[in-house]
């Protein structure tokens, strides 16, 4: 063995001295203060490792590359030495050296370069630039700004003040200052211009963010294919006069909440902007702080609130309203599928400014949700035109190509949105999401191989460190990165399956699961609140499609799979099918969505299990018939929907949803249904409620409407004055909401218990009830206005006329103060008439109901307020005359109704002149009826589609009978000819084979 000095000669014989001088000095510096330079050479280890992303990758090469070219060159003396004076007995001593030939190189790089790599690391820091002032720089406006900013942030860690000597003239505008904020990796860029004008300081502040909080972005869903709309606050820039503003904390609160929202930390930044409200008082300054609260509701996705600040920005602007206070109001409506009144605000805000590019995506956002896609391609384009390098619009234009199946178009765009976004250095994420367009094109258009490309960019450009950290990153950020990298995974194993590469899908599948299993039963934000029930998008449902798509791909492998184990050629048929239906099986628990039975349906036909299949096609039927049954219901044939509630029922004894359907349909619609005792009629709704409760007790949808069953009993039992079952009824439909509201706190359920105990005289827990309801919707918006409405109510049974007087007229100043507004809303209306009907306001009321009416004459709703109206006015008025004969009665009635339909005329005549009725834009009012009978269509053949393959099953398993049954269903429903020629054709093949014409098939 080599002894110790044998061992430092050969060291001395390998390194020159040069290098042993430099290691000896490290040696000691490294006993001196070896934490430091530990430290020192793991941070600027951590910080190459970090630079492994697309925009920094340069760096991580070059610094690779010298440290091989250092070790090559050590190796290269070592393997000369080595060679003439190494005995061989000691060449495995000296393995550990040679690792250590490159490693000593690559630590001493990466030490001294640590300073390097920090600089070029991507921020995680929010940095306020603030530059240079344009014109007179003895005014120093900026300098001011920076001192105030230095106070608002000097507590917070995350948000650093940057100064740049550079200047941006206004004439350059907000195109420079982005270029020089991403120089120094701003979020938002503070300049401007500041000069005197007639011994007056004349300033204009520009405030630039960066980093867009998003915009109307048109994708397709990972979850049912259909388009969806996502719009948010658009943030660019904010270009506030400075004598709007009292103090130049101003510019710094807005500065610092823009920072914030770049975030989405849409909470701070809305306490942020509050603040502004207290140093502003001119009407014009407060309604410019209303729209920013407008803005970053909407990027919250809190579209109530959203709405409640853009009123109060209308109210504030007078008969001149703004026009991006208009475009903001319409993306509420829109968002809220009031269709017609978006784009009646969509329009006003054009014709004040028509050449504004964001108005126009903002149309074509709205055909496009109509499913108008020439107009939208028309306001895209035109948009574009405005702004030839808005990557938005060009995305925006891919999706609507993709939408008409013009694969070339589409996927050009996304190419030229790709292009750009890379030239102009947006951020990764944004990138990587026109790459996910890309592939999704490239995967419609059955070009397998550059979609599986596409999506392995996007998964290549997270580095290995970045998916590690995703464990511990922010915890609003971590979850949709998850989410969005999952979703590449799944996509690109759906890609990798239709391409026939089995092994891979799965794999990636593997993938998918791994990264989403975490968050089960969490809601992961990531669209606006209202397209979730839960508050985002359901990461269960997104789970489940992985498990499904595993589960198809393991059943495709099976059809190449020997039918027993084989070493060599790995997993058996049976045992893949095994895996398959494990996989649909977790699909189906995590959310019940077609697709997953449809394939696990054809899993247990190829296990020749044909009972099982037959109970998951009933499973499907039951609930087309369920979709069929309200088709019909929403049409008003009631009879026709029953009988489909109660065929959904027979196929599927555990369909909540048709239990709960069905008992809704008979507690409110016996008369139609010509049932003879209403009573038996309830009792059979309560047990349909009461069979969906024991089949979902944690879903309060069941309790809520069992309580209006009790409601309705109640009031049928008042007719014949029982005045015991009267008050059991009330006490049972607290009770149900009462469970309802622990499971949901939510404003209806509260509005309901509320009213039921104002009826039984418990005036103290009503006026809590309705006090609640007010918390949660905060203010006198949309439905829970009528809060305030109840509440005046039990004010006046309490005998406090003050306060009801007080509620009442709260809510007739918000109805009046929307109305001003200009623009013709018949709710607004028709809730102010129904406040003016609470007061005993007659005139009023009737002129409110009557303009409702006016606007919307086929609102059934409102003429039956107005209807009740004139009777109760009657009644009073006889009532006061002491005349209650039956002949006083109708020749009062006929004289109100008269003068009613009198002011009706003139209110429409008045609106004529006006030209305040809107002509309906055939494009975008869709017929009503047409549509329902369209969609009942559409659940027939789904139906004959569901029941063509059942049939085919029973003709497998022996059932003829039941076959043949099926097959003549199915030519009776089916009008798709494809379906059609199955359907005969297997009905022909099975009467012959019967033998039995004349019992199973007498007309063939």
């Amino acid at each position: 063995m080599m002894d110790k000095q044998d061992f430092q000669n050969l060291v001395q014989n390998l390194f020159p001295d040069w290098f042993l001088q430099i290691w000896k000095w490290c040696w000691d510096l490294l006993n001196r203060v070896g934490i430091l330079v530990t430290l020192t050479g793991t941070s600027g280890f951590l910080g190459f490792i970090r630079l492994l992303r697309r925009d920094t990758r340069w760096i991580t090469w070059a610094i690779l590359l010298l440290c091989v070219i250092l070790a090559g060159l050590l190796f290269w003396r070592c393997w000369k030495i080595y060679r003439k004076k190494v005995p061989v007995y000691s060449r495995k001593q000296l393995r550990f050296a040679k690792i250590g030939l490159f490693l000593i190189p690559c630590i001493l790089i990466f030490i001294f370069s640590r300073g390097f790599i920090l600089n070029n690391l991507p921020t995680q820091d929010a940095i306020i630039l603030v530059t240079k002032f344009d014109g007179n720089p003895n005014i120093k406006i900026d300098d001011l700004i920076g001192d105030e900013l230095e106070k608002l942030t000097k507590n917070d860690s995350k948000i650093k003040i940057l100064y740049s000597d550079e200047i941006i003239p206004l004439k350059q505008g907000r195109e420079k200052a982005k270029k020089i904020g991403k120089a120094h990796k701003a979020t938002v860029v503070i300049w401007g211009e500041q000069k005197n004008n007639n011994k007056e300081t004349v300033n204009d502040i520009r405030l630039t963010l960066l980093k867009s909080t998003g915009k109307f972005f048109l994708g397709k869903s990972l979850i049912d294919g259909n388009r969806q709309i996502i719009p948010a606050a658009e943030l660019e820039e904010f270009r506030p006069q400075l004598h709007y503003a009292k103090n130049i904390s101003f510019y710094a609160l807005l500065a610092v909440a823009m920072t914030q929202a770049s975030f989405d930390n849409w909470d701070q930044a809305i306490e942020l902007i509050n603040k502004l409200l207290l140093q502003t008082e001119e009407p014009l300054e407060r309604s410019y702080v209303f729209d920013i609260l407008t803005l970053f509701y909407l990027g919250k996705g809190d579209y109530e609130k959203a709405l409640e600040n853009n009123n109060e920005a209308l109210s504030l602007q007078g008969d001149h309203h703004n026009a991006n206070t208009l475009h903001s109001r319409g993306i509420i409506f829109l968002i809220r599928n009031n269709y017609e009144q978006a784009l009646k605000y969509f329009d006003e805000a054009l014709k004040k400014q028509p050449d504004k590019a964001g108005f126009l995506s903002s149309r074509g956002v709205f055909f496009a949700s109509r499913g108008d896609y020439n107009q939208a391609l028309k306001y895209f384009n035109e948009a574009l035109n405005i702004q030839p390098n808005d990557t938005m619009n060009i995305r925006n234009i891919g999706v609507i190509y993709l939408y008409k199946n013009n694969y070339k178009a589409a996927i050009n765009n996304f190419k030229k949105a790709i292009n750009k976004a890379e030239a102009e250095n947006h951020d990764s994420l944004e990138v990587n999401n026109d790459y996910f367009s890309l592939a999704d094109a490239y995967c419609q258009q059955n070009n397998f191989e550059r979609c599986i490309d596409a999506y392995s960019y996007i998964i290549k450009s997270t580095s290995w460190f970045e998916k590690v950290s995703l464990n511990i990153g922010l915890k609003q950020v971590r979850p949709k990165k998850i989410m969005g990298l999952a979703k590449v995974y799944n996509n690109r194993g759906s890609a990798y399956k239709d391409k026939g590469e089995l092994s891979l899908a799965i794999a990636d599948f593997n993938q998918a699961i791994k990264l989403l299993t975490p968050f089960l039963d969490q809601p992961i934000l990531d669209q606006p609140i209202n397209s979730n029930p839960k508050g985002g998008i359901d990461s269960n449902l997104l789970l489940a499609w992985a498990y499904n798509n595993r589960g198809l791909a393991y059943s495709q492998k099976s059809r190449f799979a020997p039918l027993h184990y084989s070493r060599s050629k790995g997993y058996s048929k049976k045992r893949l099918l095994d895996f398959a239906i494990n996989d649909f099986n977790k699909a189906l628990e995590l959310g019940e969505f077609r697709a997953a039975y449809e394939n696990r349906i054809n899993t247990y036909i190829n296990q020749h299990k044909f009972d099982l299949a037959i109970a998951d096609l009933d499973k499907l039927m039951s609930w087309h018939y369920l979709s069929r049954a309200q088709a019909y219901q929403n049409q008003g044939d009631f009879k026709s929907s029953l009988a489909d509630y109660n065929k959904s029922i027979e196929l599927d004894s555990n369909n909540y949803y048709a239990y709960v359907d069905r008992g809704i349909l008979l507690a409110n619609y016996s008369i139609e249904l010509q049932t003879v005792n209403i009573f038996d009629t309830l009792n059979k709704a309560l047990q349909d409620l009461n069979t969906a409760i024991e089949l979902e007790p944690e879903n309060p949808i069941a309790y809520r409407h069992s309580a209006e069953v009790y409601q309705l009993g109640y009031l049928y039992n008042s007719q014949n004055n029982n005045k015991r079952d009267r008050q059991k009824a009330l006490e049972y439909a607290i009770h149900q909401l009462t469970k309802a509201i622990d499971l949901e706190q939510s404003r209806e359920l509260y509005k309901l218990r509320g009213r039921i105990y104002r009826d039984i005289g418990n005036l103290n827990l009503a006026e809590k009830d309705f006090n609640t309801v007010i918390e949660i919707g905060s203010n006198c918006i949309s439905d829970h206005c009528e809060a305030y409405i109840e509440l005046g109510k039990v004010y006046e049974q309490m005998g406090k006329p003050d306060l009801a007087r007080d509620k009442f007229n709260y809510a007739i100043n918000y109805f009046t103060k929307i109305i001003n507004f200009g623009y013709n809303n018949p709710e607004d209306y028709f809730w102010r008439g129904r406040t003016y009907d609470e007061m005993g306001d007659f005139e009023l009321a009737l002129t409110d109901y009557s303009k409702a009416i006016a606007l919307n004459p086929n609102n059934i709703n409102y003429k039956h307020h107005r209807l009740g109206l004139i009777m109760n006015y009657a009644e009073n008025s006889l009532s006061y005359k002491k005349n209650k004969s039956q002949e006083a009665v109708t020749q009062i009635l006929n004289e109100e109704l008269e003068k009613a339909d009198d002011i009706l005329k003139k209110i429409k005549s008045e609106l004529e002149t006006k030209q305040n009725i809107a002509v309906k834009n055939p494009s975008i009012v869709i017929d009503n009826q047409s549509n329902i009978e369209n969609q009942i269509a559409e659940y027939n053949e789904d139906i004959a589609e569901v029941q063509l393959r059942r049939g085919i099953i029973y003709s497998y398993n022996g059932e003829q009978q039941n076959a043949i049954s099926d097959f003549k269903q199915v030519l009776e429903l089916a009008k798709n000819s494809i379906i059609r020629q199955a359907a005969q054709k297997q009905f022909q093949k099975l009467c012959i084979q019967t033998r039995h014409r004349s019992l199973y098939c007498p007309e063939v």
